[in-house]
């Protein structure tokens, strides 16, 4: 760039700052309760002043796929788990965690993934492809790190639903109840 003339130290080197994330954005972490096989206690999210953090919504299914929508068919018949977290602004993911509390004896697959879920996984960018939590013991951490943050804008043009929801899919035996948190490290403005 002409006339451009770049800070330097004492040593005379250009002095770089690199940027993390938009201007004006900043950090959170953003975290939700899951429990499977159940409609009224399967999200937990709560705001700073200790509301519930209603962008966060459950569904659970039977095995022919059909959405159960009472707490009763939901503790009986469930074997898919689906929590969606939408918020009402964009963001850009960091990376994320998950705490585990039960122990699970059989398979309990989870997988998430990011976009405009409302179109299907075509549409989306996966985020978890596939992990069973059947080998993770009680008190375990995973941590993961997206290395660059991946940029989610709620509003796209030529998209007519939200772009920015996040979607974790939790498949398990049978009425399986299952204990875990799941966060979300995010800049967000």
């Amino acid at each position: 760039m002409m006339g451009y003339i770049p800070k330097k130290d004492s040593s005379g080197r250009a002095i770089v700052r690199y940027a993390a994330t938009i201007e004006g954005w900043h950090y959170q972490y953003v975290e939700v309760e899951i429990c499977t096989s159940s409609i009224d206690n399967g999200a937990k999210s709560f705001n700073l002043d200790g509301t519930d953090n209603t962008e966060f919504t459950i569904k659970c299914y039977d095995s022919s796929d059909v959405e159960l929508t009472t707490e009763a068919t939901a503790n009986a018949n469930a074997v898919k788990t689906v929590i969606i977290w939408a918020p009402q602004f964009d963001y850009e993911v960091l990376g994320g965690k998950l705490h585990i509390k039960d122990q699970a004896t059989n398979d309990v697959r989870m997988h998430a993934m990011a976009g405009p879920v409302d179109l299907g996984a075509a549409y989306c960018k996966p985020f978890i492809p596939s992990m069973n939590l059947k080998y993770l013991v009680p008190g375990a951490e995973i941590n993961t790190d997206g290395r660059a943050s991946k940029l989610l804008n709620r509003v796209v043009e030529g998209v007519p639903v939200d772009a920015n929801k996040f979607q974790i899919t939790i498949s398990h035996p049978q009425a399986e109840v299952y204990n875990f948190a799941m966060g979300f490290e995010i800049f967000r403005a």
